[in-house]
């Protein structure tokens, strides 16, 4: 083995601990907790020979699965991608990460990689497990929801890290003003400088559109999954470009 190849795969290794136990564990904690105490509160019911697949018992799984990445999901991408490149040029952590000659937008890239891996891979194991408690739940719909919603908005969160050192909240303003922008804008006249304001905003609608969809274990329009990877490719791309130009030490 090459010292570039031992020094990438140090560097990968590092990357998959810290996604494990820096970024994922609090919402991973948090959603589990959330699943528990769901379960423990209707255990009086479940224990009930053939609950689970009933119609009560099928619906409860739904739900449940759905409120836990409800719960899991968005902070997983928001702390997943949260400072990514930004917490390292305000610490100035990239004085010891690139002392030695690493490209630095494959730095990043494979950073934001390993981060998608290890909380999609949480996610199908949550889902796995409701699964195996309850009944059998769509673990790879899971997994592709996970992988779609860090796609869109992982992409975007880490476009606004290489840009500036406020991501996380620039992230939010952005998320909950498309989200505001897309219920308002039906209601506003043609010509509205509206309508075209949401066609540039993160497609959400479509996210969610496919999300549910793969929780229902349905198909997805292929339409919408080009839409949300182009978007979400695009500000990737757009961050690791940023961090190639623009200078770390600013």
């Amino acid at each position: 083995m090459t010292d570039r190849s031992s020094r990438w795969l140090a560097y990968v290794r590092w990357q998959l601990l810290d996604s494990l136990w820096q970024r994922f564990a609090l919402p991973f904690a948090i959603a589990a907790m959330l699943v528990v105490f769901t379960f423990i509160a209707v255990r009086p019911q479940s224990v009930t020979p053939g609950f689970w697949t009933s119609p009560d018992g099928l619906r409860l799984s739904a739900i449940e699965l759905k409120q836990a990445m409800m719960m899991f999901i968005p902070l997983a991408v928001l702390l997943g991608t949260n400072g990514m490149v930004s917490q390292d040029r305000q610490k100035g952590h990239y004085r010891f990460l690139f002392s030695k000659p690493v490209p630095v937008p494959a730095f990043y890239a494979v950073a934001w990689l390993a981060h998608l891996v290890v909380a999609v891979a949480l996610a199908a194991l949550m889902a796995a497990a409701i699964g195996w408690y309850t009944t059998p739940q769509p673990v790879l719909g899971v997994a592709m929801a996970c992988a779609l919603s860090f796609v869109l908005l992982g992409g975007l969160t880490v476009l606004f890290s290489a840009l500036t050192n406020q991501d996380g909240a620039l992230v939010i303003v952005v998320w909950l003003g498309t989200l505001l922008a897309r219920q308002v804008e039906p209601a506003m006249d043609a010509g509205h400088w509206l309508h075209t304001a949401v066609r540039v905003l993160p497609p959400t609608h479509r996210l969610d559109a496919m999300r549910e969809a793969w929780y229902a274990s349905q198909p997805v329009a292929l339409h919408d999954l080009w839409h949300v990877l182009a978007y979400g490719g695009a500000c990737l791309a757009l961050a690791l470009l940023a961090v190639r130009k623009l200078p770390l030490a600013r």
